[in-house]
């Protein structure tokens, strides 16, 4: 294909893109709001000791839905784009939820059995036992949920993820938090809060993937498990490395140290993960066009569609990080409130390592489009185990901030290899200098504007967080217009003018292109 027929295309790719990302977007921001206010809530609610517990509970069902579909999760998002007959892709559809579905009911009928001696002789938090079986129960519609998010990925349709997983769940979840709040209930009924929305949306998932995939008269039949497996198996030891980068230090903190500082590690832990939200959203449309751009061979189309990527991602995080870094204290105060404000340093040690992947992780994404789950499964190892071992030292010795430190070595150590891997797979160079200038701009917005406010305002006014946000991100977002905005930038510009019949002339007169 050559330039002038690919730059349709291109555009084309790039308006999907943007529209996909921008409903997935706008569903990750209600989701992690409705979400982020609930922890808020509950957090302040509960006693720290309390709300450790329920992190305790939440972090399994967690590992549960990552571990249990045994890599076929992302198998389905990689396969079913390529495949157009509807008897493939039911095959497809039916060996992945099979093989999730058994998983999880082992493992949470395990762990229901063993809630006992797992609280007390490995958490050393005999509290947890019940907290534990319940969430032991539900997890595996936790399950059911993620793969039907998963079948629906693949099949490059939106909203169904957007629908269950970013509105029905936290919804209704945030009622019943407001209803354990009103009332004054206590940590049994700040569970409960939490875990139905998992049974209800994985009822919903279920009956999405029953009706669209796996019809009952179609249940059972041919499967696929030698090509999916092949695939996704790797993405099992994936999975389980990302459970311990991501979930163990919650554990172990609890192991050697108490609730309440599970409770402190997780709101920064919580603060810094909505770093990921831009990279979740072009992630969730970006994979399976990057694979379909890689399957038909059009090499540069593949390339400048993850330059595009990479840079909308770039852009909206730095603004993120520079606040997390600046205010770590500000921030939890206005938040979670002062009796978490003790993270502040776990907090700038783990946004910088989470903010890092933020970015380098859509490598990740490019490899596994391309089919390079065993090059992901190595690098992923290597970041866990680093990680394993740093948060066994310096937990002990050092609690939270060994824990933060751990995981951003871990995650500096996959940024790395994330970074090595792709140039050679794939010719694409992950860091230059769009990065370096969106870097710059922010520093040089945010930087000056927190000396100058950081000493006058009170620690705990979240009344002028909010517009020191919003204008600092103003001018930012102007700045890199400017500077950074290149062809797609001003295409979308077009699009959306052209859609809803306005003009944009001073962010269309900034961009270069």
């Amino acid at each position: 294909m050559s330039a002038d027929e690919s730059e349709p295309a291109l555009n084309e790719s790039v308006r999907n893109l943007f529209k996909g990302a921008s409903l997935v977007g706008i569903g990750l921001i209600l989701d992690l709001g409705l979400s982020f206010v609930g922890k808020v809530a509950i957090s302040r609610h509960l006693s720290a000791d309390d709300f450790g517990l329920l992190v305790i509970g939440t972090a399994f069902v967690t590992a549960v839905m990552r571990l249990a579909p045994l890599g076929t999760n992302m198998g389905v998002v990689r396969n079913l784009p390529r495949y157009s007959d509807a008897k493939s892709r039911r095959e497809i559809a039916r060996t992945a939820f099979i093989t999730s579905i058994a998983a999880a009911i082992g493992i949470s009928a395990l762990t229901a059995v063993f809630a006992g001696p797992i609280s007390q002789e490995i958490l050393k938090q005999p509290r947890t036992e019940q907290v534990l079986r319940i969430f032991a129960l539900i997890a595996p519609l936790g399950v059911v949920m993620r793969m039907g998010i998963a079948l629906s990925r693949g099949d490059g349709r939106v909203l169904p993820r957007v629908a269950i997983d970013n509105v029905i769940e936290p919804v209704l979840r945030i009622s019943l938090i407001g209803v354990v709040v009103f009332l004054g209930y206590g940590l049994l009924a700040g569970v409960y809060a939490f875990a139905i929305p998992y049974i209800v949306a994985g009822l919903l998932a279920g009956g999405l993937v029953l009706r669209r995939y796996l019809p009952p008269t179609n249940l059972l039949g041919p499967t696929r498990f030698r090509e999916l497996l092949v695939f996704s198996l790797p993405l099992v030891v994936t999975s389980s490395m990302w459970l311990v980068i991501r979930d163990l230090d919650t554990f172990l903190i609890a192991a050697f140290s108490t609730s309440n500082r599970v409770a402190i590690y997780n709101v920064a832990y919580t603060l810094a993960t909505l770093l990921t939200m831009p990279k979740s959203a072009v992630d969730f449309i970006g994979l399976p066009s990057l694979s379909e751009l890689h399957a038909e061979e059009r090499s540069e189309e593949f390339r400048r569609l993850f330059r595009t990527i990479r840079r909308w991602v770039t852009s909206v995080v730095t603004p993120m990080i520079l606040v997390m870094i600046l205010l770590p204290s500000q921030v939890i105060h206005s938040t979670f409130g002062p009796k978490y404000v003790g993270g502040a340093l776990a907090l700038q040690i783990v946004a910088t390592g989470i903010a890092t992947y933020a970015v380098s992780g859509l490598g990740v994404s490019v490899l596994t489009s391309i089919g390079r789950t065993r090059s992901v499964m190595w690098m992923t190892a290597l970041a866990a185990a680093t990680n394993l071992g740093l948060n066994l030292v310096l937990i002990p010795h050092f609690g939270t901030t060994g824990a933060a430190i751990a995981t951003l070595a871990s995650y500096t150590i996959l940024d790395i290899c994330v970074l090595t891997i792709v140039y050679l797979e794939t010719g694409v160079v992950m860091i230059d200098w769009e990065q370096a200038a969106l870097l710059f701009i922010g520093f040089s917005v945010f930087a000056p504007a927190v000396v100058i406010t950081r000493s006058v305002v009170p620690l705990g006014s979240i009344m002028w967080l909010v517009p020191f946000v919003f204008v600092c991100t103003s001018v930012y977002l102007l700045g890199i217009a400017r500077f950074v905005g290149g062809e797609e930038e001003l295409h979308i510009i077009k699009s959306i003018e052209d859609r809803f019949d306005v003009r944009i002339p001073l962010v269309k007169s900034l961009i270069r292109a």
